[in-house]
């Protein structure tokens, strides 16, 4: 009985790598997986949180004003006893009990 491997040379004779569909058509799918609809992105008006969003990580203290734009924005109510995701961008809003005051944490 013929092996898999015997049974997949008969098709690649030469040793070819097989190309998948999308491959020929120059996509790959790491670069398609890569791809957030525009339905997806927040866009903050913020500057806080946009200067956040450049950073791969980093810690900004909120005041009062900055912390009503933000429930506004993002439609959330603030509560300092539970910390609160700010959508898709990967930042959180919580309570800093150290400095008894929000921040924005990323």
């Amino acid at each position: 009985m013929n092996s898999f491997k015997d049974h997949y040379r008969k098709f690649n004779k030469n040793g070819a790598r097989v190309r998948k569909r999308h491959e020929s058509l120059g996509h790959t799918l790491a670069a398609q997986s890569q791809f957030v609809p525009d339905s997806h992105k927040t866009v903050a008006k913020n500057e806080k949180i946009q200067s956040l969003l450049r950073k791969t990580t980093g810690r900004i203290v909120l005041n009062n004003r900055d912390i009503k734009q933000v429930e506004h924005e993002f439609n959330l109510k603030y509560a300092s006893t539970e910390p609160k995701k700010l959508g898709n961008t990967g930042i959180t809003l919580r309570f800093d009990p150290t400095i008894g005051k929000a921040v924005l944490e990323k």
